[in-house]
């Protein structure tokens, strides 16, 4: 989930301040902290802005300068903001696209992801829950096909791995359909 806050700055109003606070409490609980600023500004406008901020060693962070199109010193810039801040940068124009490539590439490394790779990550913890069940009916269904078990109690281990799945995609039979698709493809005796 992307959460685009309200960017960090000293200020002495109050309703800009309470959304800045928002921002704390939202980066407290994320995973990967993208932090943009304008290739634009100077090492010391951006080095300010994170000055004060506690970064969480689970947590990955990087400087997205934006805007390298505008600056053709950004390079120099990217240079000081690592070397004072221990932060990767990744400059990139969000207009014409260019190295956004570079920033897809860094969000798929911390997300345990290769670029261009067909792993699946799942991140809502309903459909995770109901993969695990699916998979764990899947290895009973398994061991009962092994053991020559009942096929009446493999039909339950493939029903349960269709509810489980049927969960997550909102196709979940009816139990006559089921029965029906069952006994079509199975010899199930009395």
């Amino acid at each position: 989930r992307f959460i685009d806050t309200a960017g960090i700055r000293y200020t002495d109003d109050t309703l800009e301040a309470m959304g800045i606070e928002r921002t704390f409490r939202r980066m407290e609980n994320a995973s990967v902290i993208l932090f943009v600023a304008e290739a634009t500004d100077t090492a010391t406008e951006i080095l300010s802005q994170l000055r004060g901020i506690d970064w969480q060693p689970r947590q990955h962070t990087a400087i997205v300068l934006n805007k390298m199109d505008r600056d053709a010193s950004w390079a120099t810039l990217a240079e000081e903001l690592t070397a004072a801040s221990g932060l990767p940068v990744i400059a990139l124009s969000a207009r014409s696209g260019e190295n956004l490539d570079k920033l897809i590439d860094y969000l798929c490394g911390v997300a345990g992801k290769a670029p261009g790779s067909t792993e699946v990550i799942v991140t809502n913890a309903r459909h995770y829950e109901a993969l695990n069940e699916a998979h764990a009916a899947i290895r009973r269904a398994k061991q009962a096909l092994a053991s020559e078990l009942s096929t009446d109690l493999l039909a339950e281990e493939i029903r349960a791995v269709i509810a489980s799945v049927g969960s997550i995609t909102g196709d979940t039979p009816t139990t006559s359909d089921l029965l029906q698709t069952i006994f079509s493809r199975f010899c199930i005796g009395k």
